[in-house]
């Protein structure tokens, strides 16, 4: 797939990782970081949300157990699920 090979969206695997491993309150402000990056980018809201989907399976193959399923936490508050 040719997401896996972008920058942008390996930036994107790399927040999530960051906000994973991070306090809750480092994770809120990372959060934001994360909707700015999406922001900028000026993805369609549909794009996004599949940007976001892709990063998350990216932390869950390359980060250890807990920080995927906090990185989730943080996912799921983007989405607008929580």
């Amino acid at each position: 797939m040719k997401l896996n090979k972008d920058p942008n969206q390996q930036q994107l695997a790399r927040l999530f990782i960051l906000a994973g491993s991070s306090t809750p309150q480092e994770a809120v402000r990372v959060a934001a970081v994360i909707a700015e990056f999406v922001s900028d980018n000026g993805w369609s809201s549909i794009e996004a949300e599949d940007r976001l989907a892709h990063a998350m399976s990216l932390v869950r193959v390359q980060a250890p157990k807990v920080v995927h399923e906090n990185a989730v936490q943080v996912w799921r508050t983007l989405v607008g699920l929580d």
